[in-house]
């Protein structure tokens, strides 16, 4: 009887328990392949997004460094006027000039 009990324990472990383990085995791999996939995919794409920040970071950094402030653009503007007030009064021409003829 004692032999009997054995094999039926051995019967079970290789019937059920170890095509139950390999299963889970084989379900954890799978499942830790498509999580390193996944992040794999993911790390590609914050790095295409991290190089398009730089680029566009570049861009706008370009684009304010040739802008012209309103400050400079007003200094530009009364420094103009006063070469016309300096001409016109070496000219001796007093009032206002029209730009435009009508």
């Amino acid at each position: 009887m004692v032999i009997k009990q054995t094999n039926y324990k051995m019967m079970i472990v290789e019937k059920y328990i170890i095509p139950l383990l390999l299963g889970i085995t084989m379900m954890i791999v799978s499942g830790a392949i498509a999580l390193w996939v996944s992040v794999k995919d993911l790390t590609s794409v914050v790095n295409q997004h991290d190089q398009e920040i730089k680029t566009i970071r570049q861009e706008l950094h370009d684009a304010r460094t040739s802008l012209v402030t309103r400050s400079e653009l007003l200094e530009t503007l009364k420094r103009v006027e006063q070469q016309l007030e300096i001409v016109m009064l070496k000219a001796k021409i007093t009032g206002k000039i029209k730009l435009s003829e009508e």
